[in-house]
C-alpha cells in the first residue's frame, strides 16, 4: 500500500489541451527527423537532437514524458482507425457508428495511413479496400419480396484505384523525404552548436583552473621565500648576539684581572 501511494504521488500531472496543441506544433516541426524510419546511429542521434530541442522549446516537460505522449496518443489513433474500419466493414446501411476523435485525424495527417502497427497495411486485415456504394431501384418478386435492396456495397478491390493510391503513396513519401534533408541540416548545425558551446566552456573552465593553480603556486613561492628571508634574519640576531656575549666575557676577564 504504501509503494502504491508513494508511485501515484510521482505521477506528473496530465497534458492540458494547451499543451497537447503545444507538442503537435513541436512534432509537426521535426517531423521530418523523428518520422524517419532510418535506424542507423546517425539517425538516432538526429532523433535523440530533435526531442532535446523540443523538450528545449517545451520547458517544462522532460523528453520522457513528452515521448510517452506522443507514443499513446498513436495507439489511441490506431485504436480508433481499427473501429472505423470494423464499422465501414458492417452491413446493413446507415452511416458509420464510430467517427474517431480529432487527434487521430492529427495523427493520421503526419503518419498516413495509419495501421494497427503505424505502417502502410496493404494485405493485413485492417487494409483499407476501396468501397463503391451502387444506388439501385428495388427488385421485387411476384409476392412483392424485396430482393435486392436499395444500396449495394461492393468491396472489391478496383486495379486502377489501388494504383492511383500507390501512386499518392510514392509522392507522398517523396515529399516527405525531400522535407529531411533541411530539418536534418537544422538539427546537425543546432547539434555542432552546442557541443561547440560546450567544448568552449570547458576550455573556459580549463583556464581557470589553470589559473587558480599557477595562483596557489606564485603564493607558495611567496610564503617560502620569505620564510627563507625570516630565517636568514634570525640566524644572523643569534650570531650577533652571539658575538655580543663574546665581548662582554673578554670585558669582564680584563677587569678581573685588573
Amino acid at each position: 500500500m504504501e509503494q502504491i501511494i508513494k508511485t501515484t504521488k510521482e505521477r506528473c500531472p496530465n497534458f492540458s489541451n494547451d499543451e497537447i496543441m503545444r507538442l503537435k506544433e513541436l512534432i509537426e516541426k521535426y517531423a521530418g527527423v523523428l518520422l524517419n524510419k532510418t535506424t542507423d546511429a546517425t539517425s538516432s542521434r538526429q532523433k535523440t537532437a530533435a526531442w532535446l530541442e523540443i523538450e528545449k522549446e517545451f520547458i517544462y516537460r522532460s523528453v520522457k514524458q513528452l515521448k510517452l505522449k506522443f507514443e499513446n496518443m498513436k495507439k489511441i489513433a490506431r485504436r480508433e482507425v481499427v473501429r472505423e474500419k470494423q464499422g465501414l466493414r458492417k452491413t446493413g446501411g446507415g452511416p458509420p457508428n464510430f467517427t474517431p476523435g480529432s487527434e487521430t485525424d492529427w495523427v493520421r495527417s503526419i503518419i498516413p495511413p495509419i495501421s494497427l502497427d503505424g505502417e502502410n497495411s496493404i494485405y493485413d486485415d485492417d487494409a483499407s479496400e476501396p468501397i463503391v456504394t451502387v444506388s439501385v431501384d428495388p427488385v421485387r418478386s411476384s409476392n412483392n419480396d424485396v430482393l435486392i435492396g436499395e444500396q449495394i456495397k461492393i468491396t472489391n478491390v478496383l486495379e486502377n484505384v489501388n494504383t492511383h493510391t500507390l501512386e499518392s503513396d510514392r509522392e507522398n513519401e517523396c515529399d516527405v523525404n525531400n522535407e529531411v534533408p533541411q530539418t536534418t541540416t537544422k538539427v546537425c548545425e543546432w547539434t555542432e552548436a552546442r557541443l561547440s558551446a560546450i567544448d568552449t566552456a570547458k576550455e573556459q573552465q580549463l583556464e581557470e583552473h589553470k589559473l587558480k593553480m599557477r595562483l596557489i603556486q606564485e603564493k607558495h613561492a611567496q610564503e617560502l621565500k620569505f620564510n627563507e628571508e625570516k630565517h636568514n634574519v634570525e640566524l644572523q640576531i643569534l650570531q650577533l648576539n652571539k658575538e655580543k656575549l663574546q665581548l662582554e666575557l673578554e670585558l669582564l676577564k680584563r677587569q678581573i684581572e685588573k
